[in-house]
């Protein structure tokens, strides 16, 4: 049964690190002394929410809580983004422009994946993106072809969008590698 006391036990185990399996052991223990069935279920669901809110406070489970909780943000923004440029109509500056929103609703799903896979390559990924988009702003407002063309003007700002984005991405990465490095990671 999933929801059984030794399975409630069983993911506790998942959770804690190994200086706490001497606890687990102790709550086993306590665990084969209880007679009742629901109350048997109740102090192993009780072990599992302990372990659960110790794991969360770990900096294993806030690095985990983070680069989840990123990516989905990332995804949904992705999905948003999708959806708009999808229902724009228009000439031909207003296609060119709804194509790259689409193009960047791609970028931010390689990064959705790359913050959960690995955070060196996001740095590397976040890195050059904030290359590319400085570069982009750049030779938009040097050329000063920007006053003529809507399509310009648009990718100025997504540019600067982007460049602020991966900027943010890029510092992120840096502060989750050090809160996840092993000198201060919880053993």
């Amino acid at each position: 049964m999933i929801f059984s006391p030794s399975s409630w036990l069983k993911y506790t185990s998942l959770l804690l690190p190994k200086n706490r399996l001497q606890w687990l052991s102790a709550m086993q223990a306590e665990l084969l002394s209880i007679p009742e069935e629901k109350a048997r279920r109740e102090f192993a669901f009780g072990c599992f929410v302990a372990a659960l809110s110790e794991w969360c406070q770990s900096r294993k489970g806030l690095n985990w809580i983070a680069r989840t909780g990123g990516a989905a943000l990332l995804i949904l923004f992705s999905i948003f983004i999708f959806y708009s440029s999808n229902q724009m109509t228009g000439g031909a500056d207003t296609k060119a422009i709804a194509s790259t929103i689409n193009n960047l609703g791609f970028v931010y799903l390689i990064t959705a994946a790359l913050l959960i896979v690995s955070l060196k390559a996001l740095r590397g990924f976040s890195a050059i993106g904030l290359l590319a988009a400085i570069s982009s702003w750049f030779y938009v407002m040097v050329t000063d072809a920007i006053s003529s063309s809507t399509l310009l003007k648009f990718y100025a700002v997504i540019s600067v969008e982007v460049a602020g984005i991966m900027t943010f991405l890029f510092l992120t990465s840096i502060y989750l590698n050090w809160l996840y490095s092993p000198e201060f990671h919880d053993t």
